[in-house]
């Protein structure tokens, strides 16, 4: 006992001592900060704790401390430390005390950002979804429904923090007062001067509190708090002196320039079409110009880790995905990226910087364990129901925080459609009519009908919370909301009542969709048992008639990450385990193709007939099937024989030279009875429609003689052929064999200029190198249309087994893309025809670059 009591008044004389010697102020006449007396500059990078399992800390830790940065910047999020009311964890991946302790001793000081509002693309911008259960509660503002949670949150979190402020000797510099509250559309002064008060009550009277908000007025002038620093927050740019001058505007002119959030990535949304990243020359641009203003700056993300479980939050368009990589210079896996090597080079060339970089740290160990594979237990209709309540319930009123909710009702007889009216659900709804399933409605896509193909007594909405709103702040309640409706084949409408809600409990889980973007899971080592793991996979999406009664799946485990864009794909080669770790997680079984990443079988078409064969594209395809041995039979169209030279000049016996005009049904009709005789029983495999037409038409002319065959060739032509060479896709068709070209398959190749979500220049297209395409009005109709044609032919002949989708060859160097164009024939096709062997089942109905990338229609 006396021991002990030593050893305190030891450590208290300590700490004093300690204390009376370390301080942290703003010099305002001087324009900058004094950490213990002396001048001070940090250059920081944010992490958050709660995104990284506690094992890895350090290793995170030591790859920003060894970047030569002297300071981290990261959040508390309430929801993390409290996720039931009254319920406080401090432990484990929590001790958030524990983060600051390994930061200060790999030489890093902290900028805490304690909310209660942190944004931060995190479930409910880290505000606890039980606030929701408090009636017509205003989040963020004076509302005692809110303070008085705060009140009592601050009251645990704020005195494990004063002990580890620099005025009591510990890392802490500077304490960030809610977040980006400028940005918030209903500003409330009084509340923002009661958070500042009640941190101080706390903290004490000489903390330095900041805000930080978006770099001009329109922002600052609803954020700035009175008798609080106020920083800003901006990405890389060619002039910083603006925001920094807005920035100044709020602190009487004096003090340190501050970028807080200084981006060097972004984030990203199910269904992004690009990372918003910016380039490592960027990024040191933009810090060498602040640096020589004078600023301190944050990198914001240094590191950003991953949104385990249903952390994740959501922006008003779609859901954060899992991964927080955000394009970071130290990646989702700890692993240092370009970005990091240039940031670390910079900093080396500080003159004056007394923290430089140390070597570069090297990578983990990242191991693929080949393909994983799955049985069927059971489905959640029939398993995994928890606790049931009467009524159409939310998740608030089912004190069900997360995950999903199973909904169930009596169903009229003869309803044929489902109505669920905007905001009646959130998220996500998975119909079935006595267990089979129906499809999803998705309220980010405005979804509020659905065709029922099957009858039934009983109907079931199993409805997904994929994140609450992070940006804006609303009251984002989920699950089923409103009233739901059907209708029978006279559109009479019903509403149904009576309903059961019922929790559907998973463990631990984690979503990957098939949005776009990302296409794998990083699972850290610490989620992997030495010797057996078992994982769990719930599918949430229909992937075909063969698929729906199959009772295996088979996943590739790999070991690095693959992320989809629309116009382009990140994998490196060292990054991260990509299989789910943990018991019970979830993903949604829905496999795209992509290039040389993944173990697929590859099995050639016996028979291939190639429309528009006699130049370009399509003679560049004729020449890399007849590379493939499995080919027996290529049919090669062209319009006159005798002028195809470059075809004619191929000696091959497999190639079947036909003359065909797209145009002409009777020569359609003729060359399908010719190649009806040459492949017998076996049908014809694979139709690659390619032959297509482009005429300059430009809007202030009037040419509409130029539409109509543009329209014929380019999407009525492929129709027409597709429906006369029907019966041989049909006797192709090996009900024993999967989907796929080697089976029966029909392939458009389209455009670009006919999609919806590219289109946005308008009927003209100007590249790099002085490429440019211009009357494309009528061309990129006709090419929407063919994509059209694609979908709604994929969803008919996939009952049949066979598969069809479409796909952009690129901007080629032909006679319609010209010499400026960006890749060869001979790349085009080279890049085609391999992924063409890996389509199945899930790309039917797909639009896919040459490379294989999915694209938006």
């Amino acid at each position: 006992m006396s021991l002990n009591i030593l050893f305190g008044i030891y450590a208290l004389i300590a700490c004093s001592l300690a204390a009376g010697n370390t301080s942290f102020v703003i010099d305002y006449d001087n324009n900058q900060f004094l950490l213990d007396g002396q001048p001070f500059r940090y250059i920081s990078g944010t992490l958050d704790y709660y995104r990284i399992p506690r094992d890895l800390w350090v290793d995170r830790l030591s790859r920003v401390s060894a970047l030569g940065l002297n300071a981290i910047q990261f959040y508390v999020p309430w929801n993390w430390h409290e996720e039931k009311e009254g319920r406080f964890n401090f432990a484990g991946d929590r001790a958030v005390t524990d983060f600051i302790e390994l930061a200060e001793q790999k030489q890093l000081y902290t900028l805490l950002r304690i909310g209660p509002y942190i944004c931060a693309e995190w479930e409910n911008g880290g505000l606890p979804w039980w606030l929701l259960k408090r009636e017509n509660i205003s989040q963020r503002t004076s509302d005692p429904k809110f303070t008085s949670a705060v009140e009592k949150w601050f009251e645990v979190l704020l005195p494990k923090i004063k002990p580890y402020l620099r005025e009591n000797g510990g890392p802490v510099l500077m304490v960030q007062v809610e977040n980006e509250y400028g940005s918030f559309p209903y500003p409330d002064p009084v509340y923002t001067v009661w958070l500042r008060d009640l941190i101080r009550k706390h903290l004490g009277p000489n903390v330095v509190l900041y805000t930080t908000d978006g770099g001009s007025d329109g922002y600052l002038q609803n954020g700035a708090i009175p008798e609080v620093f106020a920083t800003v927050d901006f990405g890389p740019r060619k002039d910083v002196s603006v925001p920094f001058s807005a920035q100044r505007n709020y602190t009487n002119q004096k003090g340190p320039l501050v970028n807080s959030e200084f981006y060097t990535g972004w984030l990203n949304l199910w269904g992004d079409t690009d990372s918003g990243s910016p380039t490592s020359a960027e990024i040191v641009e933009s810090a060498k110009a602040m640096w020589d203003a004078g600023a301190s700056f944050n990198f914001y993300m240094i590191h950003g880790g991953t949104n385990f479980g249903f952390w994740n939050g959501a922006e008003v368009n779609a859901p954060v995905v899992t991964s927080y990589d955000y394009s970071a210079p130290i990646n989702e896996a700890g692993d240092i990226t370009p970005k990091y090597v240039a940031i670390g080079n910079w900093i080396a060339s500080l003159i004056n910087w007394p923290k430089k970089p140390s070597l570069l740290p090297a990578n983990s160990t990242k191991i693929a364990y080949g393909n994983l594979g799955f049985k069927r237990i059971s489905t959640i209709p029939n398993s995994q129901l928890g606790d049931c309540k009467q009524g159409a319930l939310s998740f608030e009123e089912m004190d069900f925080p997360y995950g999903f909710l199973y909904y169930s009702s009596a169903l009229p007889p003869n309803s044929k459609e489902l109505f669920l009216p905007r905001g009646s659900y959130k998220d996500f709804a998975y119909v079935f009519v006595d267990g089979v399933y129906q499809g999803m409605m998705s309220q980010y896509n405005n979804d509020t009908s659905l065709q029922l193909q099957a009858e039934g007594k009983t109907l079931v909405l199993i409805i997904e919370n994929q994140g609450r709103l992070t940006y804006e702040t609303i009251n984002d309640y989920k699950g089923l909301l409103g009233k739901v409706f059907v209708a029978d084949p006279a559109w009479n409408l019903a509403q149904l009542v009576n309903w059961t809600t019922c929790e559907v409990n998973l463990d631990t889980l984690t979503t990957i969709d098939t949005a776009g973007l990302e296409m794998t899971l990083y699972v850290p080592a610490r989620y992997l048992n030495i010797g057996l793991n078992r994982f769990h996979i719930l599918e949430l999406t229909d992937v075909g008639p063969q698929d729906a009664t199959n009772s295996s799946r088979s996943v590739p485990s790999l070991d690095y990450p693959i992320w989809i864009w629309a116009d382009e794909i990140q994998s490196t080669s060292t990054v991260s385990i990509t299989t789910t770790s943990a018991a019970n997680k979830i993903l949604q079984f829905f496999q795209f193709m992509l290039p040389n990443t993944m173990d697929m079988t590859e099995e050639a078409p016996k028979s291939v007939l190639i429309t528009g064969a006699n130049r370009g594209i399509g003679l560049g395809l004729v020449k890399k099937f007849l590379e493939l041995d499995e080919v027996v039979h290529v049919f090669a169209t062209t319009r006159n024989a005798a002028t195809a030279t470059d075809l004619k000049n191929i000696d091959d016996p497999r190639l079947h030279i036909v003359e065909m005009d797209i145009q002409d049904d009777e020569m359609i009709r003729k060359a399908a009875n010719l190649i009806g005789k040459v492949v017998g029983k076996s049908g014809l495999n694979l139709i690659v429609n390619n032959a297509g037409l482009w005429n300059h038409y430009f809007f202030d002319k009037y040419q509409p003689e130029l539409i109509p065959d543009m329209l014929d060739v380019n999407s009525i032509g492929p129709l027409v052929l597709t429906q006369i060479f029907l019966p041989l896709l049909r006797r192709a068709v090996n009900p024993k064999k999967p989907l796929g070209v080697a089976n029966a398959a029909v392939i458009n190749i389209t455009s670009l200029g006919g999609s919806h979500s590219f289109n946005t220049y308008g009927s003209f297209f100007y590249g790099d190198n002085g490429f440019h395409l211009d009357g494309l009005l009528p061309y990129s109709m006709s090419k929407s249309a063919a994509n059209m044609m694609t979908r709604c032919l994929a969803g008919d002949l996939i009952r049949e087994g066979i598969l069809v989708c479409c796909f952009c060859p690129g901007l080629v160097k032909t006679d319609m893309g010209t010499e400026k164009a960006y890749i060869t024939v001979e790349e085009s096709a080279g890049a085609l025809v391999p992924n063409f062997l890996k389509l199945q089942v899930q790309h039917s109905g797909g639009y896919f670059s040459h490379q294989g990338i999915p694209l938006g229609f």
